[in-house]
């Protein structure tokens, strides 16, 4: 309430920032020292938990030891390993993640999933290159759900802090309500960096190019905040249709990527990996995506619990889809959004 800013009230706010990791580590040396004839730990435990405890309130500090103690005490083991701290983490979740819907510990690891590896190779460079600038990158391409598991991966696989949201429902018909929730992504983010905040479909949240809608607010406002550079934050959105999002939140994306479908290299470790031989010869050269992949996976699977023809079902899917979208797609689009991904040298370079 304003109010209570007027003079004779609380007239300064002062921010107390979370700890770094030279301060959390102290905290830890402290607490783990005062349980030291009990427990005993390898010097650089108190620095591995420091580096793996972005974000964490020195209250959560103390919560996630006390934790770590009481399961070793459980199984009556008195020497603090890495492995314990990473099984405790996996639960663990710090005070700013708990009342955030959207925080998510990332489950998947680059090596989890098929990826051009010189594509996300590039993609990691970009990010540990510009994350402590607050870069903004727009993934787009007509397979949302396999951008959304790239993104992840690549958190897991940088360690980072991942706060995923479909932006459609960041939406709120009632008057400010959803600049209050767009605006709570963005500090969460900031806090408990460095972090990867991922904006799914962010079509669905921003005005047309060329209409006036109720979103007019929410676009206005996220525009205000996408001009600002979060230090060490990367925010990332994905689209399946770029082209009808509006000029100016277009631009606040100066990177601009996009994921093309399968290469032939990805087809063959994909059926290298899960043994599928008998129908190399129906998907290597196919128009398909990603997402059609971990179906396919699932129809072999189906096919062989049930004895029939792998093959038949397979082609039967395949059939049923519409091959032409995806190649009109990459012609049209790249050319009207532009592709940052410089397939020569590997490099993302500004759109």
């Amino acid at each position: 309430d304003h109010r209570l800013m007027r003079p004779g009230r609380f007239e300064l706010i002062r921010e107390v920032e979370l700890p770094n990791r030279e301060v959390r580590e102290k905290i830890v040396e402290i607490h783990l020292n005062k349980v030291s004839k009990n427990f005993k730990f390898d010097e650089d435990i108190p620095k591995y938990i420091a580096e793996k405890t972005n974000g964490f309130t020195p209250a959560d500090l103390r919560g996630f030891l006390s934790v770590l103690l009481l399961n070793l005490g459980k199984r009556e083991k008195f020497h603090i390993s890495k492995e314990d701290v990473d099984e405790v983490l996996k639960e663990f979740r710090p005070t700013l993640a708990r009342d955030l819907a959207y925080y998510t510990e990332p489950s998947l690891k680059l090596e989890d999933i098929i990826v051009d590896k010189e594509f996300a190779n590039a993609l990691i460079e970009w990010i540990k290159d510009n994350i402590e600038n607050g870069e903004k990158l727009l993934l787009y391409g007509p397979d949302l759900p396999y951008i959304s598991k790239l993104v992840e991966a690549l958190a897991g696989t940088l360690g980072y802090r991942f706060i995923k949201v479909n932006a459609s429902s960041l939406h709120e018909f009632l008057a400010g309500e959803s600049e209050k929730k767009i605006q709570k992504l963005f500090d969460r983010a900031k806090s408990l960096a460095p972090s990867i905040l991922y904006l799914e479909g962010i079509e669905g949240l921003v005005e047309a190019e060329g209409r006036v809608t109720y979103k007019q607010d929410e676009t206005a406002f996220l525009n205000s905040l996408l001009s600002q550079n979060y230090k060490n934050v990367i925010i990332i959105a994905s689209s399946e249709k770029p082209y009808i999002i509006n000029r100016q939140t277009l631009e606040k994306f100066p990177f601009r990527v996009y994921v093309r479908l399968p290469t032939r290299e990805e087809i063959e470790e994909f059926i290298k990996k899960y043994d599928l031989d008998e129908i190399l010869d129906i998907l290597i050269d196919a128009t398909i995506t990603h997402t059609d992949l971990d179906n396919i996976l699932k129809i072999v699977n189906s096919a062989r619990k049930k004895g029939i023809s792998v093959r038949d079902a397979v082609m039967k899917y395949l059939k049923d889809k519409d091959r032409n979208y995806y190649r009109e797609y990459e012609t049209r689009v790249r050319t009207l959004v532009g592709d940052s991904y410089d397939r020569e040298s590997g490099t993302i370079l500004w759109s």
